[in-house]
Order: C-alpha cells, then sequence, then structure tokens
C-alpha cells in the first residue's frame, strides 16, 4: 500500500495564479504537476532542470564590451600579437 504525505508551502499570489494558468492550459494540476517534478528529481537524481548560470558585475560588463566591440585592443598581424605577449 502507497502511503501519501501532504506538502504545504507558501507562495506569492500572482505566482500561483499565473503559474496554475499554465498547468490549466498543459491539462495539468497544481498536485500533478508537483509530483511530476518529484519523479523527475528521483529519476534523475538530480535537479531535472538545465541551469544557467548568471553572470556577475565583472562578466556582465565584458559580455557588452564584446557585444559591442568597445575596448577593444588591435593589433596588425599576428606577429605583433605574438611580440605583444611575449611569445616568439
Amino acid at each position: 500500500m502507497t502511503h501519501s504525505q501532504i506538502i504545504s508551502l507558501e507562495i506569492d499570489t500572482s505566482l500561483q495564479q499565473q503559474v496554475e494558468a499554465i498547468f490549466q492550459h498543459l491539462g495539468l494540476s497544481p498536485q500533478e504537476a508537483i509530483r511530476l517534478f518529484y519523479e523527475q528529481v528521483q529519476l534523475k537524481q538530480t535537479w531535472p532542470f538545465e541551469t544557467i548560470p548568471i553572470p556577475n558585475a565583472t562578466t556582465e560588463q565584458a559580455l557588452q564590451a564584446a557585444q559591442t566591440r568597445s575596448g577593444l585592443h588591435r593589433v596588425a598581424n599576428v606577429d605583433e600579437l605574438f611580440k605583444e605577449l611575449g611569445i616568439e
């Protein structure tokens, strides 16, 4: 016989309403969605979602500079680059 456990959680009302509308569109109840989440954790034995690292301020600045190509150091050719890097 399988035993059930009740889970209670506090969640922002607006978030709950928005997410439950998505669940409804997918044909899921909130209980089914949470059960699916638990089953995926059990199956994968880890966090079931791909995580995307959030860059820190220094990395964010570097990414923005690269996208706008600002602050780039230019060299005339590979030989000049190697010379500046001390590779000869």
